[in-house]
């Protein structure tokens, strides 16, 4: 309450273009901010709003002036929303596993729930993807044969499978944030990694025509 959020689109990198916000909570003063462009940024306490190129305005309510600021960028935390709307990212993380299922099943916030659901989510694929990141090196090292030249194409080869991967997980992982739901997403690039491998295992092991093993 007392706080107006304005923008125009969302690009596609993420960014909030045409920025305005207007925060009238306090007695004394009336602050509105209008930036050109901002983005979300995480931390360790709260999440933040850093606007880039805009002009903050400051009204005192009891002589009615009105000071005019420019900025380059301007960081505004956002922790007093969060705190209101749902648990906090810091409070998620220093929770045990049980402790968010629990929390879970007494949150009535739709905003809360997800966030309580996505963070459960992500600690168990989080768990897989090492994993699965060194049995995509040792695919990658048995399928090459013995070389003067060295490993150097199997290493190749294991990075951009890796790059792969992680290009996978970030867009299921910005579609389960969009959309607020569809969690099997999130588990895509483990199913991805899994078959990545089985088809580099499977071409080493392939019979070859023409050589006879004795």
């Amino acid at each position: 309450k007392g706080v107006i959020f304005y923008l125009r689109e969302i690009s596609q990198d993420g960014q909030l273009l045409s920025v305005f916000l207007d925060d009238n909570r306090s007695e004394d003063r009336r602050v509105t901010y209008s930036a050109k462009k901002a983005f979300l940024a995480k931390s360790d306490d709260s999440p933040k709003l850093v606007m880039i190129e805009g002009v903050m305005q400051i009204e005192d309510k009891a002589s009615g002036t009105l000071i005019l600021t420019k900025f380059n960028d301007f960081v505004y935390d956002l922790g007093s929303f969060v705190s209101r709307v749902g648990p906090s990212v810091g409070s998620l993380k220093s929770k045990t596993t049980l402790e968010l299922l629990n929390s879970q099943s007494n949150t009535n916030s739709k905003a809360s729930r997800f966030e309580i659901l996505f963070e459960i989510n992500d600690r168990i694929i989080t768990a897989f993807l090492p994993a699965l990141a060194a049995l995509v090196g040792y695919a990658a090292l048995i399928m090459g044969s013995f070389s003067r030249f060295g490993l150097w194409k199997q290493t190749i080869l294991a990075v951009f499978v890796l790059i792969a991967i992680k290009a996978v997980e970030s867009y299921s992982i910005s579609t389960v944030a969009k959309n607020m739901g569809g969690y099997a997403l999130m588990y895509v690039p483990v199913m991805f990694a899994v078959v990545l491998i089985a088809i580099m295992v499977a071409w080493k092991t392939r019979p070859r025509i023409g050589v006879v093993r004795r």
